[in-house]
């Protein structure tokens, strides 16, 4: 099993802080972003992780990371970065966004799962975004569940209210080697027939796709199962310089134990 960190995307909410860095070197605690995250993967069971870089991806590089790069980061989006590394779906892969920090033992219960697909998703989500500032809650990576905890949906935008049963996507799964060969055969058939600006899902286009809308589309077509690691915190996101500079408060209201102690 192989570790995959998504980092090409340029950082536009964290701008002042990102003008000379990636977003994933900023400092949390002790450690860059980047750095819990291999920690996490390799405590996990990664044998190898690679980072997918793009802005600044020479900043990443430098630093003796096994890299790949994607060079259309300024117009693609995660989806698109993440098929970058489609050389390694030869086998189970953790997928990480690089702008998140989770505790370690998250990374290492997720490892001990043995399904096609599965998501980390956050039970109690909604008091952290009550708090937030320059990120909405119309901005979260939302999924509901079936009766059998099976993620039903999962993505921006979706068509429920506010109070109903939903948990946020934390930026980590967990895919298959079997998993792997669906992703890259629906991601080809999609990609044959639709041109990069062309509408694919929620009113965003091929090109400018998230993960969750592509992994949306193949549960809402029955070509995957998604199962659901559900948390309680033990997490946070950091997608704009105010989630940055409150990290203070964030550790303790989203018992960050490691960056506490």
């Amino acid at each position: 099993m192989n570790g995959i960190i998504i980092a090409a995307g340029m950082g536009k909410r964290m701008r002042d802080l990102t003008k000379d860095i990636p977003k994933c070197l900023l400092k949390i605690g002790s450690k860059t972003l980047l750095e819990w995250n291999i920690e996490g993967l390799k405590q996990a069971g990664c044998k190898e992780v690679y980072i997918i870089t793009g802005y600044l991806h020479k900043k990443i590089e430098e630093l003796g990371y096994k890299t790949i790069q994607n060079l259309e980061f300024e117009t693609n989006n995660v989806l698109h970065s993440f098929l970058k590394a489609r050389h390694l779906f030869n086998q189970d892969l953790i997928v990480s966004y690089s702008d998140i920090y989770l505790e370690a033992e998250i990374y290492l219960e997720l490892s001990e799962y043995k399904k096609d697909l599965v998501f980390v998703i956050d039970k109690d989500w909604k008091e952290y975004y009550n708090k937030r500032e320059g990120v909405p809650h119309s901005q979260a990576e939302i999924a509901t569940l079936d009766k059998k905890r099976l993620v039903k949906e999962i993505g921006k935008n979706l068509k429920i209210k506010l109070s109903d049963k939903s948990f946020e996507f934390t930026g980590l799964f967990k895919i298959s080697k079997n998993a792997c060969a669906i992703i890259k055969k629906s991601f080809d058939e999609i990609n044959s027939k639709l041109i990069k600006t062309e509408n694919f899902i929620n009113d965003t286009s091929w090109e400018k796709a998230y993960i969750t809308d592509f992994f949306n589309y193949l549960i809402k077509k029955n070509k995957i199962k998604a199962d659901a690691f559900i948390i309680s915190k033990g997490w946070a996101e950091f997608d704009s310089k105010e989630d940055y500079e409150r990290l203070d408060l964030i550790k303790y209201s989203q018992k960050l134990k490691t960056l506490i102690n």
